[in-house]
């Protein structure tokens, strides 16, 4: 497998992408650079790993959702229930209710089953997406004890423009994806509409690895249908002001993809969302001022049980102010107001959530900052942990073209315990009321080193990680079903490693990529008698992820390779079983077409090059060698 494993890194970096010079004729179906971005993503994260996918729109993913893309080109496990199913995510070792996931400053994570599918999140639907390693309570509260995830929408330039986009892909499995964009911005006004519409039979072949002998099956009830549409309003009040009204709606229908044992299931499952955010902006000489309403509706019905319907509505103040030349202060707070109808719940449920918070960063030389950040947050009849982190970064050295930075990250992060954990009672699973915040200590420290300029430059960082969770929830054995409690602390570490060249020469240019991920995730609580859990890994947390790519642009053809290998994942938590690893490579090759202010690229995609069969979750089929057909359509006035 080894030798697998380092025939495909190697290969795969001497396979290049070809792209255009000019920044707005890229075709959107090529992946832009993805780095570890030099600036961080707030004044007050110093300290802080981020990871930037910048110009979404341009991804050679927009007809797919997030989970794809950041499985493709990131370090992050999901672990998927099958093609377009449920994924759910594994970020440094912790489970899918430890990252919080933002949209424009919102947390949109379930509130009632905790975490997000991220199968039901479109990457067409998003300008920005970072990544944020490592925790991160203090600046975005509950969650954020993995990581987070920031989805944005891009700010306006206040110019005069118009643009049109449109996409349209066809592929295996009865895959179609529509999705566009309009666009027009002058001086005052800034107004973006876009749409997307993906659809999938999903009847691929798989083997069948649950019947004897492994037969070859086609994958049935697996049909997936996600659309939706996303308005953002600009006004621009004057020069220090503005206002901005953002909506997404989502609707997705699936037929849930049965076990391998169970290909007669026939069950069936219902989402939508609403999400709102009016925002009002002030830059000033006497600081900055951001206030922020929001209001955001789950929906979800599995089969033909009652549905369950969470709102939530807040509202957000902050108040920035430079105190000097190297010195920043924040302060700010929220309140959400949380209504959950849910059949399961003794009746339903309201809560208030509030938030104060302060941060600092002060610029101690040209070449080191620090930042500190504090947060606090009350929860009607229940208590929460006090959140502070400290950061910092150094430039330790720059001398003609090469330059070394050192960071390091201490914080505190938290989780709140989902609704389902504390309310839930159908007759046989109770949740429990009793349940306290888990709650994590983080420290990580990295090292980047960079060599050349921007036309020529090569990088390599260097991250080594540590996280102790402690009251970490876990459903246990009930009468005669489950309940859970605050059973085990979990003691997390690992290193990253990413590493890059790009380059630009005449009509070339180009970027090769590789990233190792080595995660040690160890329970270190006994749940019963007899039990042999501690010392072990924890399920579905994979030792080792990697992944690579390689692109080079040469006038206006285009050829993208990628890979990502997953180790091994144990699958009961006394290590005994677990499933095998799996590599995959994807392919693609483009031409853009471009004729006045207008273009059309025409690009040709192969997925799963070696047609690897694989499993993210025991028992469920993920599909094999798949092909994909794009025609964009690009205009700008």
């Amino acid at each position: 497998m080894y030798q697998k494993i380092i025939y495909i890194l190697l290969s795969i970096q001497m396979v290049t992408q070809v792209s255009w010079a000019q920044g707005d004729s890229i075709s959107i179906h090529f992946l832009e650079s993805v780095e570890i971005s030099d600036e961080i993503i707030s004044h007050f994260n110093s300290g802080v790993k981020v990871q930037k996918l910048d110009s979404i729109s341009k991804l050679t993913n927009q007809g797919y959702s997030l989970a794809q893309l950041l499985s493709q080109f990131s370090g992050l496990y999901f672990k998927e229930y099958g093609g377009g199913m449920l994924a759910s995510i594994s970020f440094r070792g912790t489970s899918a209710n430890h990252t919080a996931v933002l949209w424009n400053g919102i947390n949109i994570n379930s509130l009632t089953a905790g975490g997000a599918d991220f199968n039901l999140l479109p990457v067409s639907a998003f300008d920005q997406i970072s990544i944020q390693y490592g925790g991160g309570s203090a600046l975005y509260g509950t969650d954020a004890i993995g990581g987070s995830i920031q989805l944005n929408s891009e700010e306006p330039s206040w110019q005069k423009q118009f643009s049109l986009q449109f996409n349209q892909a066809i592929g295996s499995f009865g895959m179609y994806s529509t999705n566009g964009n309009i666009k027009f911005e002058n001086e005052k006004w800034s107004v973006r509409s876009r749409f997307y519409r993906f659809s999938a039979i999903n009847n691929f072949p798989f083997q069948n690895t649950a019947k004897i002998g492994f037969p070859t099956e086609k994958q049935q009830n697996a049909t997936v249908l996600n659309y939706g549409a996303v308005q953002e309003i600009y006004y621009h009040l004057n020069q220090n002001q503005h206002l901005s009204l953002k909506a997404w709606y989502h609707f997705s229908d699936r037929d849930i993809q049965a076990p391998m044992s169970a290909l007669t299931t026939k069950d069936k499952q219902e989402d939508w969302s609403q999400r709102y955010v009016l925002d009002y902006q002030n830059n000033n000489t006497w600081g900055r001022l951001n206030a922020k309403l929001g209001f955001t509706q789950d929906y979800l019905l599995f089969n033909d049980f009652a549905p369950i319907d969470v709102k939530q509505t807040l509202a957000s103040l902050e108040f920035e102010k430079a105190l000097g030349n190297n010195i920043l202060l924040r302060l700010g707070g929220n309140h959400q107001f949380i209504i959950a109808d849910v059949e399961n719940y003794p009746n339903q449920i309201q809560e208030n959530r509030s938030n104060w918070f302060a941060s600092f960063r002060w610029e101690i030389s040209p070449t080191w900052n620090i930042s500190a950040n504090t947060r606090q947050t009350f929860v009607s009849g229940f208590r929460s942990p006090f959140a502070p982190s400290l950061g910092s970064e150094l430039k330790v050295f720059e001398k003609n073209k090469s330059r070394l930075f050192w960071t390091l990250l201490l914080s505190r992060s938290f989780r709140i315990p989902t609704l389902n954990d504390r309310y839930w009672d159908d007759g046989v699973n109770f949740g429990n009321p009793d349940l306290q915040s888990e709650f994590g200590w983080n420290g990580e420290s990295s090292l980047k080193y960079q060599l050349g300029n921007p036309q020529n430059e090569f990088q390599i960082t260097l991250t080594y990680f540590q996280n102790q969770v402690e009251n970490w929830i876990q459903w246990q054995p009930f009468g005669r079903g489950w309940s859970p409690t605050n059973l085990l602390t979990v003691h997390v570490q690992g290193l990253e490693l990413e590493t890059d060249w790009s380059w630009q020469a005449n009509n070339f240019s180009g970027k090769i990529g590789l990233g190792f991920v080595y995660s040690q995730a160890i329970n270190q609580t006994n749940r019963f008698e007899g039990d042999r859990t501690a010392g072990k890994q924890l399920i579905y947390t994979p030792p080792f992820r990697g992944n690579t790519f390689a692109q080079v642009f040469w006038r206006n053809w285009s050829l993208l390779a990628d890979a990502n290998y997953t180790s091994f994942r144990y699958i009961t938590t006394d290590n005994e079983d677990f499933l095998e690893g799996y590599d995959l490579i994807n392919l693609s090759l483009g031409k853009k077409i471009p004729f006045g202010k207008s273009s059309i690229s025409v690009s040709f995609q192969m997925r799963n090059l070696l047609n690897e069969s694989y499993q993210n979750f025991e028992d469920r089929a993920m599909p094999g060698r798949s092909f994909q057909l794009n025609l964009f359509y690009h205009f700008l006035k």
